[in-house]
């Protein structure tokens, strides 16, 4: 299972959960030191340097940057029956309800509902294709307007489906190539499923990531330009015409001047210079 680069952090329970009344103040902070670390770890969710090969105390103590007595206090504390927050099997430290609050496919989920919630409120403000259908169909056999509306439903559903896919793998790639998603780049990612092919952004993604440019922005920019050019068009060499580079324009070579209006009687050499 591959490393995570990041944990949830739930912010009420952080602040006034158990957490916090259970622990003292150098103890919390080592624990979520230690969730991190668990998500850091080959295995998630377990204090290992490799699989099956526990850390040992002191290399815990040190990349927490705590006192070894106080590591040992803290974990004697985690164990505690009125804590229980981690258990040691063989050595190796398990974080307890680990997949319950750091579960991979949590994400995918989020984003899913987060599509859904999205396009409801995207179509309550005006009437969506169901509704104009609806009142056109008043002449129609009853009959045949349900079984039309069966059909667009189920086309509609999935439609949305494989839209909520793919901003879920679109999340995905960002966060494993890119960095943390936030509210402000969830809605930029969704305008990129909405207005984009699926497969667009990941083929866009590897261009920047081998051009050595890992931001959104500069996706973004390959994006509308394969829109305009065609999907995976190379990049234009602005220019001459049809992307080939400018010809500079050859420049005339100007002779120097050797006489000088006012300063006497032109040489010999300056007569072939004379109009």
């Amino acid at each position: 299972m591959p490393r995570k680069r990041w944990i949830k952090l739930w912010t009420q329970e952080t602040l006034y959960g158990t957490t916090s009344q259970e622990l003292e103040l150098d103890e919390q902070a080592i624990w979520f030191k230690l969730l991190a670390l668990a998500g850091d770890s080959p295995e998630p969710g377990q204090i290992e340097v490799a699989p099956n090969i526990p850390m040992t105390d002191e290399q815990i103590a040190g990349v927490v940057k705590a006192p070894l007595d106080v590591w040992l206090r803290t974990k004697q504390r985690l164990q505690a029956p009125d804590v229980e927050k981690i258990s040691i099997n063989q050595g190796i430290i398990h974080i307890k309800n680990w997949e319950k609050y750091q579960l991979e496919a949590d994400r995918t989920g989020y984003m899913r509902q987060y599509m859904r919630d999205y396009r409801k409120g995207k179509t309550t403000s005006k009437p969506n294709s169901k509704q104009v259908k609806s009142k056109q169909a008043n002449s129609k056999p009853m009959e045949q307007t349900r079984t039309e509306r069966r059909g667009g439903e189920q086309n509609n559903t999935t439609t949305t489906t494989a839209r909520e896919e793919n901003l879920a793998k679109i999340a995905k790639l960002y966060e494993d190539n890119i960095g943390r998603l936030t509210s402000v780049i969830g809605e930029r990612l969704k305008d990129i499923a909405d207005k984009y092919p699926a497969g667009w952004f990941q083929e866009a993604l590897k261009e920047a990531v081998k051009l050595e440019h890992r931001n959104l922005k500069y996706i973004e920019a390959i994006l509308e330009r394969w829109q305009v050019e065609g999907f995976k068009a190379p990049k234009r060499i602005e220019g001459g015409r049809g992307g080939q580079p400018r010809k500079r324009r050859k420049q005339e070579r100007v002779r120097p001047i050797k006489h000088i209006d006012g300063s006497g009687q032109p040489g010999p050499e300056d007569e072939e210079d004379m109009p």
